[in-house]
């Protein structure tokens, strides 16, 4: 597996979109986070965006989650992506209001379809996406889509980081990942001109190289099945069934890391609640535990309940 896995990381590591949505180190003025993919890390990286234009910008916007049950995906959860996706995010404190749910798309084109579908000639996109998925998106956004003013903000990870178990990427010693990446550069020429407007960069011969090793040994997510890609599957859909609930905790652990990391970074604080609990503001005293008998200043608090300042929202938003 090691020549899969150096092939992969050249594919990994060239065929992506750029992040494009800071100017001058800011965040845009985006009105809606699209939250897109079978990999919770979007929504989680999606959260956080949203976080970053309400601290820089003073309002909260829209997170929209995509996605409906992929080949894999229905078996590594029993919600669709966008359920799976706004799970994550309200599990990370962003309000069942801010989040609209988009769970009917069978592939790329049908998600960046519905996403344009429910917006307005005002909005601004960004769009949050995993590494992978981010130049088959961009290039497709940009020929279905076009009148979408979007940004894309991609989640620049290794292929070790990659392949977790919470996302499906690391069973079967990363097979799972294997086979999308392997269909990266075929789709995006075979779709060329139809569904995604073309490569807007020279592709190296060496990745080339790489794209075609994989596509030869990885056909899940191309036509033209093998034998081999049967068994493939059948491998894959046994190791999910087996990890599933391993990975579910590993996904629970994500979101606690990621969560720790937004209060750390106070993108979140006193006042917002998340992981199912609101973060404490300021203690201005206790309540009383034993009155004396009297009233008044001979009332003893030492011992007595927390009474926390009135939650300051930041900007007044709720």
């Amino acid at each position: 597996m090691k020549k899969f896995k150096s092939a992969a990381e050249k594919v990994h590591a060239e065929l992506k979109a750029k992040t494009n949505c800071f100017v001058d180190g800011k965040i845009v003025k985006a009105t809606q986070i699209v939250a897109i993919d079978d990999d919770a890390t979007s929504a989680m990286w999606a959260a956080r965006m949203f976080y970053e234009i309400r601290k820089t910008h003073g309002y909260c916007p829209q997170i929209i989650c995509v996605g409906g049950k992929g080949l894999m995906s229905k078996h590594t959860h029993a919600k669709s992506e966008a359920e799976l996706l706004a799970h994550v995010a309200s599990k990370l404190g962003i309000s069942s209001k801010r989040i609209s749910i988009l769970g009917e798309g069978r592939n790329t084109g049908d998600n960046v379809l519905a996403v344009a579908k429910n917006s307005k000639e005002t909005d601004i996109t960004l769009w949050c996406v995993t590494q992978r998925l981010s130049l088959r998106l961009e290039r497709t956004q940009a020929k279905q889509a076009p009148e979408l003013k979007s940004y894309y903000f991609v989640i620049e990870q290794s292929l070790d980081e990659v392949m977790r178990l919470y996302n499906g990427k690391g069973v079967c010693d990363g097979e799972m990942l294997y086979h999308e990446l392997a269909s990266i550069l075929n789709r995006c020429e075979g779709y060329a001109g139809t569904f995604q407007e073309p490569i807007n960069f020279m592709v190296s011969d060496e990745v080339r190289a790489a794209a075609e090793l994989l596509e030869k040994n990885f056909r899940l997510k191309l036509p033209k099945k093998t034998i081999k890609s049967y068994f493939q599957f059948l491998r894959l859909y046994f190791a999910i069934k087996q990890k599933k609930a391993k990975m579910r905790k590993d996904l629970d652990n994500e979101i606690r890391k990621f969560a720790s990391i937004l209060e750390t970074e106070k993108l979140v604080g006193p006042g917002d609640r998340i992981l199912n609990r609101w973060i404490p503001t300021e203690i201005v005293g206790y309540t009383p535990r034993n009155w004396n008998g009297c009233h008044g200043w001979s009332c003893e608090t030492s011992g007595g309940e927390p009474i926390y300042a009135e939650p300051k929202f930041p900007y007044n938003l709720k």
